[in-house]
């Protein structure tokens, strides 16, 4: 499918105004300089009562201006207005349904079922794509031919649109790489992660019991099935940007997410290499160290004496701030 002009398309309700709502990105010639289609990009969303996000999201990838593009909704059974923004939109989606499922992976997946393009990716409800993001990402893989394509991604508060954080992600080098960087906050930004279909068909998908880091543990699977042969190639536009607010799960259920990213590290352990897992231990036992010096001195006496033992067992807290404003606390 061609993506729809903006005069197609239903008109921004009132007092929209910007992209998506009253603009729309440069459109692409229907086939390449040398007369080939572009490649077939298919995007999944998918949604569970967040109508009041859903409609930008679907005329920020609508507006893309992308000549072939094939775009599925799965929506897992809404009691808000989001099927009714569905309906409004169906003319133009490629697939959509509403239904119950057992949370966003199981939908990722039934996208995926959907999905015949050469390149994939999903896009969250309450996330959208930069004006001609889509252009770029037919551009690159055109010129590359990666199997694992990065962009830079923005955070912004949901109502007042300012900018929390610019992700830069760089492709990792191998597997420790990728693990290592993760760890220290440095993970890939989903939405501007685009990646060939079929490979994720290969590795059967992302992971339907994991709630919070399947993106995560798709990637890892991903690098693990092909070490050293998993194209990755970054680049430095912006793709997307990722809406902050109360209820999204990466906020709300932060612990859950530490907790399930951590066990999904133990679990990886076992197939690197030797020194892959020493040095992934050790950075797994640095990064849990502020929450032991946090319940050491949550329990109120004898805080100095736990936090001498710590520093024991752990010499590098000699480098650490925090551990030392937790001693001057306990003195």
């Amino acid at each position: 499918m061609r993506c729809p002009r903006l005069e197609e398309i239903p008109p921004a309700p009132a007092g929209r105004s910007g992209w998506p709502w009253t603009e729309a990105s440069t459109p692409l010639p229907d086939q390449t300089p040398t007369g080939d289609p572009w490649p077939l990009i298919s995007i999944v969303t998918t949604n569970y009562n967040y109508g009041r996000f859903i409609e930008e999201t679907i005329r920020s990838v609508l507006l893309q201006g992308y000549p072939n593009l094939e775009y599925v909704v799965i929506d897992g059974g809404s009691t808000d207005d989001s099927v009714e923004i569905l309906r409004k939109y169906e003319k133009w989606l490629s697939f959509w349904v509403s239904e119950k499922d057992t949370g966003q992976a199981q939908g990722v997946n039934k996208g995926i079922t959907r999905c015949r393009g050469e390149i994939f990716n999903w896009l969250n409800s309450d996330d959208q794509l930069q004006p001609g993001a889509l252009v770029e990402v037919g551009r690159r893989w055109r010129l590359h031919q990666p199997d694992f394509l990065l962009g830079e991604a923005v955070t912004i508060e949901a109502s007042s649109r300012r900018v929390l954080r610019r992700w830069k992600p760089r492709a990792p080098r191998n597997v420790l790489d990728f693990l290592w960087h993760s760890q220290e906050g440095l993970e890939i930004a989903q939405p501007s992660a685009f990646l060939r279909l079929s490979l994720v068909r290969e590795v059967g998908g992302v992971r339907e019991e994991l709630q919070y880091v399947f993106d995560w543990a798709l990637y890892l699977q991903l690098m693990c099935a092909r070490r050293g042969q998993l194209k990755i190639v970054s680049m430095d536009a912006i793709l997307s940007r990722c809406l902050s607010h109360p209820q999204a799960k990466m906020i709300k259920d932060m612990p859950q997410v530490m907790e399930e990213a951590e066990h999904l590290c133990r679990a990886v352990l076992p197939s690197l290499h030797p020194l892959e897992r020493f040095i992934l231990k050790q950075q797994m036992e640095w990064n849990s160290l502020p929450n032991q010096i946090s319940r050491s001195m949550a329990q109120g006496e004898g805080q100095l004496p736990r936090l001498l033992r710590l520093l024991l067992r752990h010499p590098q807290l000699v480098f650490s701030r925090f551990y030392w404003g937790a001693m001057r606390r306990a003195i």
